[in-house]
């Protein structure tokens, strides 16, 4: 009994097949199902943030420490060691640093 051959020659085929498997393990395994979910949750949101209802998460630093963490900064106090000081990430601290840039740039702007 003789073995039927691939239209595609084997030296062709195996990288494509090697690639195609490849990009099928890396495609995200969601049900249409959970895509419903998803869509339904952002709705929800949308109609809670509407209502006052849903605000996010609480802020990790009050107005008042946030002004004295912008000002310690500007001093130059290293980030790494306000970070550990307030408690927060690094990452927070920078975060927190370009919410106020961006608000003092917008209010010079309105001037």
């Amino acid at each position: 009994m003789s073995r039927v051959r691939p239209a595609v020659p084997a030296p062709v085929s195996r990288p494509v097949r090697s690639i195609l498997r490849t990009a099928t393990l890396l495609m995200p395994r969601r049900s249409a199902a959970s895509f419903v979910v998803t869509k339904r949750q952002r709705e929800g949101i949308a109609l809670a943030k509407a209502r006052g209802v849903y605000k996010g998460r609480k802020r990790a630093l009050d107005p008042d420490k946030v002004s004295e963490l912008v000002a310690r900064a500007a001093a130059g106090v290293p980030k790494a060691q306000l970070a550990r000081e307030y408690g927060l990430s690094r990452e927070t601290v920078y975060q927190y640093l370009r919410r106020t840039d961006q608000e003092t740039l917008e209010r010079a702007d309105s001037i």
